[in-house]
């Protein structure tokens, strides 16, 4: 399992595409429990669980890494953890490339707003 360093390095790179999040953030929030930090040997993953009207969901936040790795090893493992916990979902609002990796979620046409005010 790679390192936190690692991890960090690996997760930059999507942490710093949403302009108004940081890594220092994401690491507090992990810190504090409410974001959970997954690593491979070549990846990282934060994801987040949150309660909807329906029942809760594993959001994917930010990934970085070895694909395969991440869809063949870590997937399983953060799903199954994910039903555990109660969750009856797992999304992602992610680029397009996901849907080629990521082949058992479905996509979903989105729209993604934003308007600096």
């Amino acid at each position: 399992m790679i390192g936190l360093a690692d991890s960090v390095r690996l997760l930059r790179p999507a942490i710093e595409r949403e302009r108004d999040t940081t890594v220092e953030w994401v690491l507090t929030k992990i810190k504090q429990g409410q974001f959970q930090l997954w690593r491979g040997e070549q990846s990282a993953l934060v994801t987040n669980v949150v309660d909807v009207g329906n029942g809760r969901h594993l959001v994917w936040l930010f990934a970085g890494g070895n694909l395969t790795e991440i869809n063949e090893l870590m997937k399983p493992e953060i799903e199954d953890w994910a039903r555990h916990v109660g969750c009856i979902r797992a999304t992602m609002t992610a680029r397009p490339g996901w849907s080629r990796v990521l082949k058992d979620y479905k996509q979903r046409k989105q729209v993604v707003l934003s308007k600096e005010l």
